[in-house]
C-alpha cells in the first residue's frame, strides 16, 4: 500500500528494548491501513520523532534512554492542536506506584497497559485501534471520562458514546459498559447510582428498563418490540421488564 500522508492513519513507537520495538510493528502489520512513521528508544529522539510526522497514535513506554516517557507526554503536551492516541505502557508499577495516578491526572493517556504486557496488548489491541481511529475523527467538544476497569485498569472512554451499563452475569458486582460500535463491553466496578451518573455527565437520557440489571440511553435505540429493545451497533438486545414497559413506551415516545 502507497503511503499518503494525509489519509493514511499513523503511529509511532518509543520503546527502549528492540525486541518489544521490532514485536510490536510486526503486530501491526496485521493493520495495513495503520502506517509507522518511526520508532525511538530515546526521549530526545521521540521529542523530534513526534514533531516532525505529529502520529495519530504513539506506544510510548515509561523507561527510556535519556529519561522516562513523562518526559515525551510533557512534551506532547506543549504541542498545539496535537492530541493523539497515547498507549502507555511499563513493568515498574510495583515499584513506582505513582506512575498510574501522574498518567490519569496530569498526562490523561487514553490507555494504560502493564504486565503481563503482550498479553493485555494483544488482547486488547482491536479495540484501541478501533478507538484511536474515532479520536482521529471525533469533535474536538466530545466528553471523555475515565472509567475504572473491574482489572484495576483505567481506560478515557467517550461518554456519548455510550449505549447501556448492563449488569456482568459472571460477577453480579461488575458491570458491563457498552460502547456504540464497540463490539466488546468494558467491565468496570460501577455501582448504579454511579452509572446512572455517567448518562447525567454525559447528557444522554436514560432509562433503567431493569432496575437491577441495565440502563440504556435513549439516543442509540435502534429497534424496540415488546418486550424486547436492540440499542447500539452492533445492536445489544435487552428485555424491558413488565413493571418498566409501560413507563418505557411513554419515555420512548412509542
Amino acid at each position: 500500500m502507497t503511503f499518503d500522508p494525509m489519509r493514511t492513519k499513523t503511529y509511532c513507537v518509543i520503546e527502549d528494548i528492540p525486541d518489544v520495538r521490532d514485536r510490536l510493528q510486526k503486530e501491526m502489520n496485521a493493520w495495513p491501513d495503520w502506517h509507522c512513521v518511526g520508532s525511538s528508544d530515546s526521549v530526545r529522539m521521540a521529542k523530534k520523532m513526534i514533531e516532525e510526522n505529529r502520529p495519530h497514535l504513539i506506544f510510548c513506554d515509561w523507561d527510556l534512554v535519556g529519561g522516562s516517557g513523562f518526559e515525551v507526554l510533557q512534551h506532547i503536551q506543549q504541542i498545539k492542536d496535537y492530541a493523539p492516541f497515547i498507549i502507555f505502557n511499563t513493568g515498574f508499577q510495583a515499584d513506582h506506584p505513582e506512575i498510574a495516578e501522574e498518567l490519569i491526572n496530569t498526562y490523561k493517556v487514553d490507555a494504560f497497559i502493564n504486565k503481563p504486557y503482550w498479553q493485555k496488548l494483544l488482547e486488547q489491541l482491536p479495540q484501541l485501534l478501533q478507538q484511536a481511529t474515532d479520536k482521529i475523527n471525533r469533535p474536538a467538544d466530545q466528553k471523555l471520562w475515565w472509567l475504572r476497569l473491574a482489572n484495576g485498569e483505567r481506560q478515557r472512554i467517550n461518554l456519548d458514546a455510550m449505549v447501556a451499563i448492563v449488569q456482568c452475569p459472571e460477577n453480579p458486582r461488575n458491570k458491563l459498559v457498552y460502547l456504540h460500535q464497540n463490539p466488546e463491553p468494558l467491565a468496570c466496578t460501577l455501582t448504579w447510582p454511579e452509572a446512572a451518573e455517567l448518562f447525567e455527565r454525559a447528557g444522554l437520557q436514560a432509562f433503567a428498563i431493569n432496575k437491577r440489571y441495565a440502563i440504556i440511553g435513549k439516543k442509540y435505540i435502534q429497534r424496540y418490540q415488546a418486550p424486547y429493545v436492540w440499542v447500539g451497533n452492533p445492536p445489544l438486545k435487552l428485555e424491558v421488564v413488565k413493571e418498566t414497559l409501560r413507563d418505557f413506551e411513554k419515555w420512548v415516545q412509542l
